[in-house]
């Protein structure tokens, strides 16, 4: 996991909040994490301290602790397009187990910043797990907890050495340019796997026996399913592909469930949502379904995830209006011909 960037990041983070931020000063490296302290441009004093990340799927990732003790995540992605202000109801999972529902604040289009209080369930959790995914408007994004129970306890020291200072008592640090890192990145986005996923986007829909299938190029894929690898459309619905690479605890039935209930964000009626698992030619593959009833309309959403032969999952979503009968339990044969497209993609 290649930390870099950090100057970069927190100049965003603390301009997002309507101030500006000089540094990093003596920043040191936590297990891979780079740490450094930051001064507030309006007086010259201490602010915050802070480590974060870079990496090729286009997305940052950092930890802040302020001089008042109040910790905070960061989340930026220059390809998302949010409203400032906007309230993001943020569901994050650790080591498939513990379940957090928070709520993050848009600073910018591209960031949001989640409180972290430092009495709470989820800051110890952060501390110890060893992976999260977070899902926030109907997509998913894992990351790599690597030496987090290093990182808060070195970022608290450097908050209380360094309150009262001012940025004359250091000189900026000179910070590496590693290359970043896919590791740990949201899955879909790295060159690698958007090939990868493009493959088994045109299996897919092949073996599924679509109508007049398309897998679809970027500037062609729509909003909702810019965070999948690639997306493709036919006749009768549309869909994407999700690369997930290999991460600690993470298994097929809880990323099936996850992923079915986070398309509830989008929903403003009536949603119902399973998981369920089927044997298809001695391989075993997993479902997650979910049906949203509203004033857009009736949608279906389906959810096949299965083992990818390189380590971790490959889900293969299926979209469509009014077909509630067809994609429920009710249309057997239909998913079943689905599950069998999502595993013979893969081979």
């Amino acid at each position: 996991m290649a930390k870099r960037g950090l100057g970069f990041l927190i100049a965003l983070f603390f301009s997002c909040s309507n101030a500006s931020a000089a540094g990093p000063f003596n920043e040191f490296d936590v297990g891979g994490w780079w740490v450094g302290a930051y001064t507030d441009d309006g007086n010259g004093r201490f602010s915050h301290c802070a480590g974060g990340a870079d990496y090729k799927s286009g997305i940052s990732f950092l930890v802040s602790i302020d001089k008042s003790l109040n910790w905070y995540l960061g989340f930026i992605h220059p390809s998302w397009n949010l409203t400032v202000g906007e309230t993001i109801p943020i569901q994050f999972v650790f080591d498939s187990k513990s379940k957090f529902h928070v709520y993050g604040e848009a600073l910018s289009k591209s960031f949001v910043k989640v409180p972290m209080p430092s009495d709470s369930a989820l800051i110890k959790q952060f501390r110890w797990a060893r992976v999260m995914t977070a899902f926030a408007k109907g997509h998913l994004y894992a990351f790599n907890l690597t030496n987090t129970s290093k990182l808060l306890p070195a970022l608290a020291r450097c908050a209380t050495d360094n309150r009262g200072k001012s940025d004359t008592a250091w000189k900026p640090s000179a910070r590496p340019n590693a290359s970043a890192s896919n590791a740990g990145a949201s899955p879909g986005f790295s060159q690698e796997l958007q090939i990868e996923a493009i493959g088994l986007a045109t299996n897919f829909i092949l073996g599924a026996g679509l109508r007049n299938p398309k897998v679809l190029s970027r500037a062609e894929t729509p909003a909702d399913l810019a965070s999948f690898g690639a997306a493709w459309r036919s006749d009768e619905a549309k869909g994407a592909v999700m690369v997930v690479k290999p991460e600690a605890g993470l298994k097929g039935l809880d990323l099936a469930t996850t992923v079915a209930n986070a398309s509830s964000d989008n929903c403003k009626g009536k949603f119902a949502s399973g998981r369920d698992s089927k044997l298809v030619d001695s391989e075993v593959v997993f479902r997650g379904f979910s049906t949203c009833d509203d004033s857009d309309g009736l949608r279906s959403s389906q959810f096949f995830v299965v083992p990818r032969l390189r380590g971790g999952f490959v889900v293969f979503a299926v979209f469509t209006d009014g077909l509630e009968g067809q994609l429920d339990e009710g249309g057997a044969d239909l998913v079943t011909g689905f599950q069998r497209a999502a595993l013979t993609a893969i081979e």
